[in-house]
């Protein structure tokens, strides 16, 4: 089964809507994301159970 996920505010908070994982320092000095509390297990579980996992986002221009 094909299975897709959105970043924004699925897998990356857009405020405090959800509990996420813990950054590294490092992490955080360039910029990496926080990313949705258990998302990596989930994925890892899906593909070792035959799922291929798709990440999507869309792009909104301010002109």
């Amino acid at each position: 089964m094909n299975i897709s996920f959105d970043l924004d505010s699925t897998l990356i908070p857009n405020g405090k809507e959800f509990e996420t994982e813990k950054r590294s320092g490092i992490a955080k000095l360039f910029g990496i994301e926080e990313i949705r509390k258990g998302t990596r297990e989930l994925i890892s579980h899906l593909q070792n159970h035959g799922h291929k996992i798709h990440i999507y986002t869309t792009l909104e221009c301010l002109v």
